[in-house]
């Protein structure tokens, strides 16, 4: 049986009353590219809106997917896109909400180990970082010293050797002048800056650096800093080696079991960790940050003081001082795809969207006329939020240090700018220092 082409279109068009009708089933549409651009551009209005086109089409990757197995949406195979097929989709986004620092809202900051990130406004704190009854007590064991007008923060396991002096520097105090203009507002404070920095006076560091080592009881030692590169360089200090001023080294961490010399490491939000062989007398001063924690600076440091020294790692103390905390350390797919090689647990010290980040997914953005907004206006790049302290926690353990014996005082320092530094929340800024030497 023969019938005309346009008898063929109305049945069809009866039998599927769910199709995609961008023309009325009367009339008969151009072929080919013609057609397209007169049912989508001309002037006949469609009857199916091109925006819930493009949200259909969006979700059609639910053929042979699991979550659409599951759900009863599978399509199948042998025929072409249907709308009843999506009408019980939702194709609006979830909004994820991104918990970042409420302290700067929308101003850009500098991370001090790794990129340019935004913080906005938060509506509660993250989980991961709410304070518990066992870390608040931790924080409150950590003595704060005052001396010579200085505020020096000292932890309790350390403090309790004798026959060493060890002290991690804050704030105030100092002769330094830190000026910066911030919304217009220009303001001015005195601060204890203890890295040479271009805002800074060379002879105002160096009276900050003398008032900071006699404050701690070592105002006679020789004091060791290095050229810190962000590395898993450690360098022994012994009687022959103690470099001065100019002839510093570069490296991230420091070892000795010399008398009289004063390790130190300078920081602005990394992680300054100081270890203590309370079996052989020597003690390590160590800068970690994001990509020292992935290179295991930590436990290659105890490796070296083993081989140097015979320290074994379930007679060392190790105190992990203030340095940026989870709440506010927001990193991308470079620092998670690095941390994921190397550490099989790196998610547990991960808050954020680990899997996408890992997988890459976040940078891929292909298509991103689907998400519905308007060229320039696409959404920002998901971030998670590492916790630097729980992992050098973990790597120490790892290594053999007792749990028990890893102390951190849980202080962030984008939170705390009245106690600490910030690179990452102030850009210009000056550096603290954690120091540990033998007397």
């Amino acid at each position: 049986m023969q019938c005309g082409s346009g008898q063929l279109q109305r049945r069809f068009a009866s039998g599927l009353a769910h199709n995609f009708q961008v023309a009325p089933a009367h009339s008969a549409p151009p072929p080919g590219a013609e057609g397209l651009h007169t049912r989508f551009f001309g002037g006949e209005a469609p009857s199916v809106s091109f925006e819930f086109v493009l949200k259909a089409f969006a979700v059609g990757n639910l053929l042979g997917s699991v979550e659409a197995l599951q759900n009863g949406r599978a399509m199948p195979r042998e025929r072409g896109f249907n709308a009843i097929d999506f009408r019980n989709v939702q194709t609006e986004s979830d909004d994820q909400e991104h918990l970042r620092c409420a302290s700067v809202r929308g101003a850009r900051v500098g991370d001090y180990t790794y990129m340019t990130q935004a913080f906005t406004k938060t509506a509660k704190k993250p989980a991961a970082t709410r304070t518990s009854p066992a870390r608040t007590k931790a924080v409150r064991e950590w003595k704060t010293g005052k001396a010579q007008g200085l505020q020096i923060l000292e932890a309790p396991e350390v403090s309790r050797l004798k026959w060493l002096v060890h002290g991690f520097s804050t704030r105030s105090g100092g002769s330094s002048r830190l000026e910066r203009t911030e919304r217009g507002v220009k303001s001015s404070e005195e601060v204890l800056n203890l890295g040479f920095n271009e805002w800074d006076r060379p002879e105002r560091v160096s009276a900050n650096r003398q008032k900071f080592f006699s404050a701690v009881g070592a105002g006679k030692m020789r004091p060791v800093l290095l050229r810190q590169t962000h590395s898993d360089i450690v360098y022994l200090v012994g009687a022959a080696n103690i470099p001065q001023g100019e002839r510093a080294p570069q490296g991230d961490a420091l070892i000795t079991r010399e008398r009289g010399v004063l390790l130190a490491v300078q920081t602005a939000d990394c992680i300054p960790i100081l270890l203590a062989d309370t079996k052989n007398h020597a003690v390590a001063a160590i800068h970690s940050g994001w990509r020292g924690t992935a290179r295991r600076i930590a436990e290659k440091t105890l490796g070296r003081m083993r081989m140097e020294f015979g320290t074994r790692p379930q007679d060392v103390i190790a105190a992990i001082g203030p340095g940026i905390g989870q709440c506010c350390y927001e990193v991308g797919h470079e620092v998670i795809k690095e941390f994921a090689t190397i550490f099989p647990a790196a998610r547990e010290w991960f808050d954020g969207p680990f899997d996408t980040l890992e997988n890459g997914d976040a940078d891929s953005n292909w298509l991103p006329w689907l998400t519905m907004r308007p060229p320039g206006h696409a959404p920002p790049a998901p971030t998670a939020r590492l916790d630097l302290v729980a992992a050098n926690r973990a790597i120490l353990a790892g290594a053999g240090v007792p749990l028990k014996s890893i102390a951190s005082s849980s202080l962030c320092t984008a939170c705390r700018l009245d106690l600490f530094f910030s690179y990452r929340r102030e850009r210009i800024t000056g550096r603290m220092i954690a120091a540990i030497g033998i007397k």
